[in-house]
């Protein structure tokens, strides 16, 4: 999703963004699945992680090279 928002100001501050109902409508269910920020957080850091790594290998290399047969 791209988020797009009309940022308004307060003394030349932002002070609020308003985004369409739609937008607003996915973030609040995406959000629901969380049970705290804590984990909104590792979600959010996985995915990050999950983009930068463009190397996997199996769960069964995996095991091998920790010496889990």
């Amino acid at each position: 999703m791209t988020l797009q928002a009309q940022i308004l100001k307060e003394d030349n501050q932002p002070k609020f963004a308003v985004i369409s109902y739609k937008d607003y409508a996915s973030l609040e269910e995406l959000l629901r699945g969380f049970d705290s920020v804590e984990d909104l957080t590792d979600f959010l850091y996985l995915q990050k992680v999950k983009r930068e790594n463009t190397e996997w290998v199996s769960h069964e290399e995996m095991k091998k090279e920790l010496g889990l047969f």
